[in-house]
């Protein structure tokens, strides 16, 4: 029994009154279930200089290649030893958006990521300064492809949402009291990427970091879909 016909059954009408609703809202049916596509994160390095009041200034690097297995990051102190900044600047990297504190933020001068997605080789490149980001994502046997602040999401979006087999979400984004009173929206890759990287406790929401459109509801139910 296909799916349209067990939604027929459900709702007691005709199989072709099914077709017809889903090809009225675009909705493609899944027949078999989707190959895995995996992401991997072969080394990250950044560096900068620790700015803080009343004391010297103070440069540091971070460069770590990763192999296969477990890995954790941990510290002999408890706080405010930068291992959150290390999985934020990876996050940042791979999605074109900073998620650091302000000042964690401004130390950080360059960042580079090489690692692969779908078999693919790529490797993201950027400084950071007084003019924002500025620098290029490459890929195996392509184009460099610039980005600077403006332009880093969607760049990082066009690679992983086609890499990755995923879709954008389009969504309403109603301002004012009247019905028609707002924009057509998007959730694109920085919509999916909470799942790989769950918040912190109290951060908010498990999956999503946008309460606009139901996002964490509409991601909820596209991983149990998929699961």
């Amino acid at each position: 029994m296909s799916f349209a016909e067990a939604v027929a059954g459900r709702a007691n009408t005709d199989v072709t009154v099914v077709d017809a609703v889903l090809l009225e809202y675009g909705i493609e049916l899944q027949p078999t279930g989707a190959a895995p596509v995996s992401l991997v994160v072969d080394r990250l390095r950044f560096t900068g200089v620790k700015h803080r009041d009343g004391r010297d200034d103070e440069p540091f690097e971070f460069e770590q290649e990763f192999g296969s297995g477990l890995w954790a990051i941990t510290s002999e102190t408890s706080n405010l030893a930068g291992k959150s900044s290390v999985l934020f600047v990876l996050r940042w990297a791979l999605s074109g958006r900073s998620h650091l504190t302000d000042d964690v933020h401004d130390w950080i001068e360059a960042v580079e990521l090489d690692g692969s997605v779908a078999g693919e080789t790529f490797s993201v490149r950027f400084t950071n300064g007084g003019d924002g980001v500025a620098g290029e994502l490459t890929i195996t046997e392509g184009p460099e492809l610039p980005f600077d602040s403006a332009s880093f999401e969607e760049v990082m979006d066009g690679l992983f949402l086609d890499r990755l087999r995923l879709e954008a979400m389009p969504f309403w984004q109603a301002r004012g009291s009247g019905e028609n009173e707002g924009d057509r929206r998007r959730f694109g890759w920085n919509s999916y990427f909470p799942a790989l990287h769950l918040q912190a406790e109290n951060s908010g929401f498990l999956l999503g970091d946008q309460p606009q459109g139901g996002q964490p509801g509409t991601l909820t139910r596209i991983l149990q879909q998929a699961s």
